[in-house]
C-alpha cells in the first residue's frame, strides 16, 4: 500500500500520511538475516521519503520511526476503542483470559499454561473457575500446548466469529490477552 501511495503522492502531488500500524524494517516479530533486513530498510527510507509525515500506534514504534527516518515528521495515534460500540455487558461467571486475533508463534502462550497450570496443581485456583479463550484462525501448535499442559477443560480455541460478536465476548472477559 505504501508504494502505490508514494506513487500517487509523486503522480498528483497530494499530502501522504504513511500509516505504520506495525513497522515495516523494523517489525519486531520478523527474523529475516542481516542482508534481508538491510534491503527491507533501504526499501523502507525510499519508499516512505516522499511521504509528508509518518504515523504509528505508539511512543516506543514512533522513537523507532524517528531514528530510522530523521528528517521526517513523525506521530503516534494510539489505538482507541468507541464507547458507544463497546457498551456494557456482564461478566462471565469464571475468569476469563481472552484472546482474540491473529497469533503469531512469537506470541506463545506457553507461559501462561505453564502458570495456569501451576496454580491448579497448587490448589490456588479451581479448574472450574476459569477459562482461556482464544478466538482467530485456529493453530495447530496451540492445541498441541493445551494438550501438553493437560489444559484442554480450561483453554479454547473457538475459531474466527464476526466483529460484533468479538465485542461482546471482550465485554464479558475479564482478562484481554
Amino acid at each position: 500500500s505504501h508504494l502505490v501511495a508514494k506513487q500517487l503522492k509523486i503522480k498528483f502531488g497530494i499530502p501522504w500520511i504513511a500509516d505504520l500500524r506495525d513497522l515495516w524494517s523494523q517489525y519486531h516479530f520478523d527474523s529475516y538475516g542481516m542482508i534481508r533486513s538491510f534491503l527491507d530498510q533501504k526499501l523502507e527510507l525510499k519508499t516512505l521519503a516522499p511521504a509528508d509525515a509518518l504515523v504509528t500506534v505508539s511512543w516506543p514504534l514512533n522513537e523507532k520511526l524517528q531514528k530510522l527516518h530523521k528528517v521526517k515528521s513523525t506521530y503516534t495515534i494510539t489505538n482507541g476503542f468507541d464507547p458507544d460500540e463497546v457498551g456494557s455487558c456482564l461478566l462471565s461467571k469464571k475468569l476469563t483470559f481472552l484472546y482474540t486475533g491473529l497469533i503469531h508463534p512469537q506470541q506463545d502462550p506457553v507461559l501462561l499454561f505453564q502458570a495456569i497450570k501451576s496454580l491448579i496443581i497448587e490448589g490456588k485456583i479451581s479448574q472450574e473457575k476459569i477459562e482461556i479463550i482464544f478466538y482467530g484462525r485456529k493453530k495447530y501448535w496451540i492445541d498441541q500446548q493445551i494438550m501438553n499442559h493437560d489444559l484442554q477443560e480450561i483453554v479454547k480455541q473457538c475459531g474466527e466469529i464476526n466483529r460484533s460478536e468479538v465485542l461482546k465476548k471482550q465485554r464479558e472477559s475479564q482478562v484481554l490477552l
